[in-house]
């Protein structure tokens, strides 16, 4: 994966990483977590 000028948060960047690597999967499961945790807490912060 090319590196581009776009500055990424900090999980993102975490989960590329990890994808670079070769365990796509742990990369999916990662991303998976991060995106159910950030749904929650925007779920929550509208409560």
């Amino acid at each position: 994966m090319p590196k581009t000028e776009i500055n990424y948060p900090p999980l993102l960047t975490q989960a590329i990483d990890i994808m670079d690597s070769d365990n796509g999967e742990a990369a999916f499961l990662f991303v998976l977590d991060v995106m159910i945790s950030g749904l929650e807490t925007v779920l929550n912060n509208h409560h």
